[in-house]
């Protein structure tokens, strides 16, 4: 008969203050360690199955690490979860029957089931301790949901958890480890009536805790989604969550009173009351300036119309001179024409008939201009010495 060991998987939610003292522990920073069980001579044996840099804080990385992958634009809370802390291992027998690679291979099973359940990129580290009693590892989520919403509670819910102690168990056996789940806490034990008491105060205490919380996000969350919104616009609501939410000490729950949440709510809703009153006013402001705009469009195409009018006619002005330059150009080289052919005759003429026709053209022209024919003839002489003396040059 095959004896079944018992898979131990434990968890806790770890908030940015928390990352400092647990990355000593997990990168084994100092050799001073408070749990006498580690062997330091033995820590070389340790090994990372998702690698992470030793030189970096936890607190950067993971900081860092939410920053570039988160969908809301708001700040990180200073109290919230950044991480859920797991803890593999199983009993010293187990780990007795495995050889080394067997024993790199049952974590490695369980890193690849936290991978494909909560996303291989969320999963920032899975360090394997080899130096204490028992082999085990450390592995660390980022508590992102489908849409990068940063929400441990909701992921690592109750349900969840249950569901992980049932499914992991039966994931080993799939990969021929001989694990089944541990035993689960009996329900019937016996509870002193005082201890009771205050179980019970402190459950309703972190409840309210929690519920308050969760309020407050989806609301601030329901505030981002506003258009135009800036967290300028919410100023007292924002100092208000800031002095309950935002402080690195752990906040009281008691403090978490009905006043206090009525205070919450009433200091939103003003403020949100006041930004859909700026918005109407940006809105009426905005529909004024749209039909300045459009009035001046509108001038604009109107001038742009009157531009492109005059245009066209002086386009119908240049084609019709055009068209008048073109029967001007035509009608002179007809007179060139006409006037080299009278060339021509006068050319063939005798020197006799050339200065007899001088002479007749002389007489008619003094005539018509009413001058001297002894002035025309002094003219015409004074053109001819000037038309010689061009051509000499």
């Amino acid at each position: 008969m095959l004896i079944m060991a018992y898979m131990v998987a434990r968890t806790e939610k770890r908030k940015a203050g928390d990352l400092g003292g647990y990355q000593i522990h997990v990168d084994r920073k100092t050799d001073n360690h408070e749990n006498k069980d580690i062997d330091n001579e033995r820590s070389h044996l340790n090994y990372d199955l998702v690698g992470h840099s030793t030189d970096t804080s936890f607190k950067k990385e993971i900081l860092d690490f939410i920053e570039e992958n988160k969908s809301s634009t708001r700040a990180t809370r200073k109290d919230a979860v950044v991480l859920q802390d797991w803890l593999i291992s199983s009993s010293n027998s187990f780990f007795a029957d495995l050889s080394p690679e067997e024993t790199r291979k049952y974590f490695e099973c369980a890193v690849t089931y936290f991978q494909e359940r909560f996303g291989k990129e969320n999963v920032r580290f899975a360090t394997v301790h080899m130096d204490e009693s028992t082999p085990h590892m450390h592995l660390g989520i980022v508590p992102f949901d489908a849409e990068n919403k940063l929400t441990a509670k909701t992921i690592f819910n109750r349900a969840c958890l249950k569901s992980i102690q049932e499914e992991l168990p039966k994931y080993f056996q799939r990969n021929g480890f001989a694990i089944e789940r541990g035993k689960e806490k009996s329900e019937a034990q016996h509870v002193h009536p005082e201890s009771f008491k205050k179980q019970a105060e402190k459950a309703e205490l972190e409840a309210r805790k929690e519920g308050f919380e969760y309020v407050i996000d989806e609301m601030l969350e329901a505030i981002e989604e506003l258009p135009d919104v800036e967290e300028s616009d919410f100023p007292k609501t924002a100092d208000l969550v800031e002095k309950l939410l935002n402080n690195e000490e752990e906040i009281d729950p008691r403090k978490l009173n009905d006043s206090v949440f009525l205070r919450f709510l009433t200091t939103l809703f003003q403020e949100i009351k006041q930004f859909f009153a700026r918005m109407s006013r940006k809105n009426v402001l905005r529909s004024a300036e749209i039909d300045l705009r459009e009035n001046s469009l509108a001038e604009r195409e109107n001038v742009l119309e009157t531009k492109i009018e005059s245009y066209k006619r002086m386009s119908d002005d240049l084609k019709s001179e055009k068209f008048f330059l073109k029967i001007a150009y035509l009608g002179l080289q007809l007179e060139l024409h006409d006037l080299e052919k009278e060339r021509q005759k006068i050319m063939a003429l005798s020197p006799k008939e050339q200065q007899t026709l001088l002479d007749d053209m002389q007489r008619a022209l003094a005539v018509k201009v009413g001058k001297g024919l002894q002035s025309v003839r002094e003219e015409t002489l004074y053109s001819q010495e000037n038309t010689d003396n061009e051509l000499e040059m």
